[in-house]
């Protein structure tokens, strides 16, 4: 996504806005958060041979559970929504009726 927008608008300040003002990310492992704000950085350095400063909005959660709580005041903000399918067998299966 940031380099698509970067091929149409090869903008350092665009850029850094766009990371820091819209883009969400939430994960239940704070690894996978590590590893996304890291690849971001890499991937802005690459194309502006600079550091990227700016703040992540990043939230470590299980968005299973807790679906609407988290995003309630951005409700209706949001143009795409990218997401993984659940992996039930990674994390357990909350909905597996046991007796």
């Amino acid at each position: 996504m940031i380099s698509d927008i970067y091929l149409k608008f090869p903008n350092e300040k665009l850029i850094y806005n766009f990371i820091e003002n819209n883009l969400y990310f939430i994960d239940i492992d704070k690894d996978m958060i590590d590893n996304t704000k890291n690849n971001i950085k890499l991937l802005y350095k690459y194309l502006f041979n600079d550091d990227f400063l700016g703040n992540f909005k990043s939230i470590i959660s299980d968005f299973s559970i807790n679906t609407l709580e988290i995003f309630v005041d951005l409700y209706d903000n949001f143009d795409y929504i990218i997401g993984n399918p659940p992996y039930v067998s990674l994390y357990g299966r909350r909905d597996k009726k046991t007796k």
